[in-house]
């Protein structure tokens, strides 16, 4: 007797390989993104622990680079629960609107070298 149903790939975390298995599932992709939203809650709260009276991390660090990095990591679960009512219209277009976190990431990442260089830039001047 021949099973319907495919193998979850081995190696892959239980749910992205049930996801990968069933990408037209609006199960397993609600299951996906909850992981996500789970995910990067807990990295959120690994920061805020650290970062709570500078547990774990430098004491020159200053308080509005902390909540910058805190936001960055609210960003991902953020855009992982704002899929949920994508998911439950249209299916395959949850992972356009998950593309929303590379491009924010990428642009976060060029405004962050521009503006790091215009520091570096002012106090050659400074300096001169």
């Amino acid at each position: 007797m021949e099973s319907r149903h495919k193998p979850l790939p081995l190696g892959m975390g239980s749910l992205t390989g049930l996801h990968a298995s069933y990408p037209t599932s609006q199960l397993t992709t609600i299951l996906y993104a909850s992981n996500q939203v789970v995910t990067g809650l807990m990295l959120l709260m690994i920061w805020l622990y650290a970062a709570r009276g500078h547990r774990l991390i430098d004491e020159s660090m200053d308080r509005s680079h902390i909540i910058s990095i805190a936001l960055r990591a609210l960003l991902v679960p953020m855009i992982f629960i704002l899929s949920f009512g994508v998911i439950l219209f249209r299916n395959e277009y949850a992972i356009y609107i998950w593309l929303v976190v590379i491009v924010l990431e990428v642009a976060d990442l060029v405004y962050r070298r521009v503006r790091r260089g215009s520091h570096k830039e002012a106090r050659a001047e400074a300096d001169v």
